[in-house]
């Protein structure tokens, strides 16, 4: 075997200089060399088969837990080319999963290609991987590219998750020309032609030639040879006139003798055909043509071979096709353009839609969409045509529409979800005014295209761009997509209908010119179909008229019929319903502020409703695309927000459901899916589920239910002290400054994933971990277990005391004065920092200053950043979380400072909702994580509710008005809250601003009665005196007054 090796080393290197002429790295007649490695809870085996031509390796696996990966690993010893491909043939039988091929290096840096919830071909499939695609993972060289391959890995990693095999022959290296866009031009030949046509017509880029065949057969063919091996994204072939084929396809060869077929046209329309050829390196194309349009001629006016580039995937296929298409014939993020969305969906439901900020919706997830264009004057209207503006209902009600507007034309589109999880579904109303004074006569076109509205930089998950249709059909108002009856139905019948093949031309090609295929049903072997309904338009002056689909989320338990005897009605009743539903909901707790801060309100009602619509069942969720899973991380701050707000409910099923994946030994699941629990350590998890246990018990006061818990809860300590025994041995005792800063810790891990390169001793985990012991005990002495309570305040008070000597030391060993972000880096991160303060409740600690110093550096960058001072491209509007420990630091105004400039990077402003990342410059297309992203909205509402009421768990406090800025009592305003929910009750109360006071009007429950309020001064400013009735002042400081309640109506009047 090792000499084998050797004589494949030196095989390879005498092979270097020859470009083109692959080297077998394995043809699989022998395993030998290639081992299992499986994550826990997956079965997996490798095994000897049948393959494309010999042996193959088959991976099997069976993902028990849902979750996991099954790698097939080799070692080699491969110093690359400059450029390369790797090729094998693939096929698989499984469900969707992800398909990752990994390069390790020596020192363990690990390079991949990784392709989430791929379609394995059923049938063998040549797969070529460059060096191009070829990225990064992780390691520790942070960065860079691979040069000599240590390893070399196959992996399947749960998408669907479920059991089954792939099969991998062949494997082969291929040294390549170094990347170019310029080649030698291909000579061509063909099987005929006629006097003045030649073959060398079709590449002569000459609008007046072409080639043209004899006539003697219906079968002909052009083959071009490219004179040495090169990269082909893909082909544009223009026909001369009608004489085009129906039906051909296209052929690779690397010698011109053995041929593979790459692509076949069925049933093509001639003029302009593209032919995606992705990831294809060939020496010569053979275009087989077998079935002319009409008698036996073909003429060919050109052949363009494109780059890679061209075609790299299908999402790069489509943005070069819009690049020569008229703007607004192809979503905007053809374009390189971002568009913003928000989010259509109800309560507790599984599925979901999206509507962009153009007005195309995204049915369901990862389904295809519906654009509306407008056929008027002789042209056609399309988003790139009008000006648009977007609105919710009543301004925060999850009802957008975005309104068109181009001269006497306006269209608006409106769309919301309806009925009950399982039997949901999305309305969508299309509604033309004719706002000019002559008849406006035209023509609606409600396309069905194979669009996302989520981009195609949105890569996690559930990645954007392209989706598949591979059927469509219409039959009495109900259209049929891949196969699933009524996947949207005309409420409001349309006049026509016609659908297409992707070889037959899309859609649009037929809108443009203001018909419809003829076809009403099509089965597109591209999978790429695409269809519309067709409205006529007569509208006189001031006229309006209203056009109504339905599509819903799910293929059982729909709800309506595919007739409808007034749609109008029925729609206007359903969007009554939905409205009353949501002003219900959103509103629990209400506020009365000053009418510029409507928006700001506006915004807290929102943010909850796209928290609700996020759920997947009893699963709290970050985002419905890129984040469609449920991190404990992220669930139990939604779950703070949403009990702050009064929802109860959907917080105890959550904490009942994510408990159910709780293990044995305590481990608690970083996320969860429908798989199961993730096996990746993030060692914040088990504090944060302790926390989201103690929160649902502050506002609920369920002993019956905190005491079911208390068996998991003890569970989970116990494994976060394991977890600490691993960072308690001689090594963290009398190790390194480095070693010994990790004393006591909890272990690295990727945390919020602010360290996913390389594990660190983050302080995050560590400040969840000191809430999850502090809640813990407090748990145990709630349920009068004193025992465990006294060993519990042991553990909280040992590990406190160890953290904070772990910070002071990191600080000492990177000579900072600001609390670092890890122990390893001494990184600034005042994001995450700001959870020490709120909600572990460490400011009143030794650590005080140093959370002083950590904002004030951080106060300084924000006002720079916000005055364009500094360079910055983009942020995490997780930053709003230090909104809320501002304020419970004394710093009310910087608070409110940070509050309005947040409140600009709404994406679009109007719907009130942010993304995870936030580009300074909008149009950016880069990824921006998910929209609505709701833990993003959990923490602007966490931090919102501190400007009205927080609580201290230290003193058992309530603390009433801390951020409330003058300006909103300025000019004889007052401002209310009544009903926010708190731990010891609900609040509700008034404040009035006089000349030289102002007044707090506060009514509580018998429980609030029962604690201190803390009554704030506006703006922090200074009291000279305090008048109280209803209650006695226990402490008076200079800004604030604590009382003690001795009625359920207490009045404060705040002297100055």
């Amino acid at each position: 075997m090792i000499e084998a090796l050797f004589l494949l080393i030196i095989n390879f290197f005498s092979l270097q200089s020859i470009s083109g002429e692959a080297i077998s790295l394995d043809n699989f007649n022998s395993l030998s060399g290639w081992h299992e490695i499986a994550s826990e809870g997956v079965e997996m085996s490798l095994k000897k088969v049948p393959g494309f031509e010999g042996s193959a390796l088959a991976i099997r696996f069976n993902f028990k837990k849902g979750t996991g990966y099954a790698i097939a690993e080799k070692d080699f010893n491969i110093e690359l080319p400059g450029n390369y491909r790797f090729t094998f043939w693939y096929r698989g039988e499984t469900p969707l999963n992800n398909f990752e091929f990994k390069l390790i290096d020596s020192v363990g840096n690990v390079f991949w290609v990784k392709e989430l919830n791929i379609d394995y071909p059923k049938k063998w499939t040549k797969r070529a991987i460059r060096k191009k695609d070829i990225t990064f993972a992780w390691g520790p060289s942070g960065g860079g590219i691979i040069r000599k391959v240590a390893k070399i890995q196959f992996v399947v990693s749960s998408g669907e998750g479920g059991s089954g095999t792939i099969y991998i022959d062949d494997f082969k290296l291929q040294p390549l020309p170094p990347d170019s866009t310029h080649y030698p031009d291909p000579l061509v030949r063909g099987s005929s032609f006629v006097p003045g046509h030649p073959p060398s017509s079709a590449i002569d880029t000459l609008s007046s030639t072409y080639w043209q065949s004899s006539g003697h057969s219906k079968k002909e063919w052009l083959i071009l040879d490219c004179q040495m091996l090169r990269e082909v994204g893909g082909i544009t072939l223009k026909w001369h006139c009608d004489q085009f084929a129906r039906d051909y396809f296209v052929e690779l060869s690397d010698n011109g003798k053995i041929w593979s077929r790459a692509y076949r046209v069925i049933n093509g329309n001639g003029g302009v055909d593209n032919i995606y050829l992705p990831e294809t390196v060939t020496r010569f194309i053979k275009l087989v043509f077998l079935e002319p349009n009409s008698g036996s001629i073909y003429a060919v006016a050109d052949v363009r071979l494109h780059t890679a580039d061209f075609a790299s995937s299908l999402n790069s296929f489509f943005d070069s096709l819009a690049q020569v298409s008229p703007p607004g014939w192809y979503p905007k993020y053809f374009y390189g353009k971002q568009t913003y969305w928000t989010l259509l969906g109800i309560n507790g439901d599984t599925q979901s839609g999206l509507m962009n900020e153009e007005g195309q919706i995204e049915v369901r997830k990862s389904g295809f969409s519906l654009e509306p264009f407008i056929y008027i004057n002789d042209s056609l209207v399309t988003w790139a045509d009008v000006n648009t503006t977007q609105s919710l209902l009543d301004g925060y009600i999850p009802v957008p529409s975005v309104k068109w507007e181009r001269g006497s034309l306006e269209l608006n589109i409106t769309a919301y979800a309806i009925g009950p999880p399982g039997s949901s579904a999305i309305i969508e109303r299309y509604c033309v005014k004719n706002r000019g004074s002559t008849d406006m006569n035209g023509k609606l076109f409600v396309a069905i295209r194979p669009f996302q509205v989520n981009p195609p930089w949105q890569f996690l998950n559930n990645p954007g761009g392209v989706t598949k249709i591979t059927n469509i059909s219409y039959e009495k108002g109900a259209v049929s997509v891949n196969g699933e009856k009524r996947s949207l139905v005309a409420l409001t019948r349309p006049n026509n209908f016609g659908a297409t093949t992707f070889d037959h031309g899309d859609i649009i090609e037929y809108i443009s010119t203001c018909k419809l295929p003829g076809s009403k049903s099509v089965v597109d072997h591209f999978d790429r179909a695409s269809a519309a309904l067709e409205y006529e338009l007569a509208l006189k002056p001031g006229a309006v008229k209203e056009f109504d689909l339905i599509s819903p989320f799910h293929s059982d338990g729909f709800p309506f019929t595919t007739y409808v005897r007034d749609p109008v009605i029925l729609v206007q009743q359903l969007m009554d319903s939905i409205k009353d539903y949501w002003k219900r909901e959103l509103n629990l707790v209400k506020f009365d502020l000053p009418e510029e801060e409507k928006g700001l309100l506006n915004t807290i009602r929102a943010n909850l409703a796209y928290i609700l619509i996020s759920r997947n069942g009893p699963a709290l969720q970050p985002g419905s695309r890129s984040y469609n899973r449920s991190w404990i991380r992220d669930g139990a701050l939604i779950s703070a927000a949403l009990l702050r707000f009064g929802f109860t409910k959907e917080v105890e099923e959550f904490i009942d459901w994510y408990s159910k994946f709780i293990g044995r030994n305590g481990k608690v699941p970083c996320v969860v899916d429908s798989r199961g629990g993730d096996p990746v350590p993030e060692n914040d998890s088990h504090g944060e589920f302790i926390y989201a246990t103690m929160q649902y018990f502050n506002f609920t006061h369920d002993t019956t239910w905190l005491r079911r818990k208390l068996p998991v809860i003890k569970r989970v300590v116990n494994y976060i002290n394991y977890l600490r025994s691993k960072r308690m041995t001689e090594k963290y005792i009398s190790g390194t400054d480095e070693d010994r800063a990790c004393y006591g810790l909890v272990p690295e891990s990727i945390s919020h994933e602010g360290y996913s390169n390389k594990p660190e001793h983050s302080y995050w985990d560590d400040f969840f971990t000191f809430l999850g012991l502090k809640d813990a005990a407090r748990i145990a002495y709630l349920l009068g277990d004193r025992d465990l309570e006294v060993s519990l305040k042991k553990e909280r008070d040992n590990f406190e005391g160890d953290l904070i000597r772990s910070i002071e030391l990191a600080m000492h060993l990177k000579k900072i004065s600001y609390m670092p972000g890890c122990v390893e880096l001494g990184d600034f991160d005042p994001t995450s920092t700001s959870i020490g303060v709120d909600p572990v409740g460490l400011f009143y600690s030794p650590l005080h200053q140093l959370f002083k110093n950590t904002f004030d550096k951080y106060y300084d960058y924000f006002e720079k950043r916000k005055r364009d001072e500094v360079n910055w491209s983009d942020f995490t509007p997780y930053e709003m979380r230090i909104i809320g420990s501002l304020i419970q630091m004394g710093q009310p105004r910087r608070a409110y400072e940070l509050l309005k400039y947040f409140m600009i990077y709404r994406r679009p402003e109007s719907w009130n909702g942010w993304a995870e990342v936030v580009w300074k410059d909008r149009s950016s297309p880069k990824f921006i994580g998910d929209l609505p992203h709701a833990w993003v909205g959990a923490e602007f509402l966490r931090s919102v509710r501190t400007f009205f009421v927080y609580e201290n768990d230290d003193d058992s406090t309530v603390h009433i008005g801390a951020g409330i800025p003058m300006i909103w009592l300025s000019n004889g305003r007052n401002i209310s809250v009544k009903n926010i929910p708190t731990y010891h009750g609900k609040i509700s109360y008034e404040i009035h601003k006089l000349s030289d006071s102002v007044i707090y009007v506060i009514d509580i429950g018998q429980k609030v009665k029962h604690c201190n309020i803390v009554v704030h001064s506006p703006d922090g400013i200074p009291i000279k005196d305090v008048n109280t009735e209803g209650a006695l002042i226990k402490r008076f400081d200079r800004n604030l007054v604590t009382l003690k309640p001795q009625t359920t109506h207490v009045v404060v009047e705040l002297m100055y």
